[in-house]
């Protein structure tokens, strides 16, 4: 386990790779750490990427990828962590995203790219949680029931961007907030 709060605010990490005998990382372990150049790699056994744990982190390059051992993602995960200049590639067991857990201020702007899939056990999505996601093109919910969604979740994402879902979901998603 990684302790809440071992890492904050450091300043001489270049990239992160977590070992799978990690299973906890605690709230904002890694807080306000920037001046990375590289990637994040993830244990393969987190389940839970608690609040804050990567608040404010700066400078990742390439993809993001949340282990399938993932089943929630707490508030602000990855609030203004941006960088990130591939795609988000969300955990299949994941039924949780609170709120700015993929967000930024008004001052950046986060540039994953291409399409985002929100698995099928998705069933909430907090306020904020992808916005100023601005180089998302395509979001695509698997789950035949909408998941909720908070206020603003998906704000200042492309106009042109395109929302997918299953055909049998249809109704459900059309008399929904989605």
């Amino acid at each position: 386990a990684i302790e809440p709060y071992p890492f904050y605010g450091c300043r001489m990490l270049e990239s992160i790779n977590i070992p799978d005998r990690v299973t906890s990382i605690g709230n904002s372990a890694f807080y306000n750490c920037y001046g990375f150049k590289g990637s994040l790699t993830l244990s393969e056994n987190i389940t839970t990427i608690n609040n804050n744990t990567f608040r404010g982190c700066y400078g990742f390059k390439g993809n993001l990828v949340i282990p399938n051992s993932v089943t929630s993602i707490g508030t602000y995960a990855f609030y203004n962590c941006y960088g990130f200049n591939g795609s988000l590639l969300l955990s299949e067991n994941l039924t949780s995203i609170d709120a700015s857990a993929f967000s930024c201020d008004n001052s950046y702007t986060m540039k994953f790219t291409g399409s985002l899939t929100i698995p099928n056990k998705v069933t909430s999505i907090g306020n904020y949680a992808f916005n100023n996601c601005s180089n998302l093109r395509n979001i695509i919910s698997l789950a035949n029931i909408p998941p909720s969604l908070g206020s603003y979740c998906f704000s200042n994402i492309p106009n042109d961007a395109t929302v997918e879902v299953p055909c049998s979901g249809l109704q459900s998603y059309m008399s929904s907030s989605w």
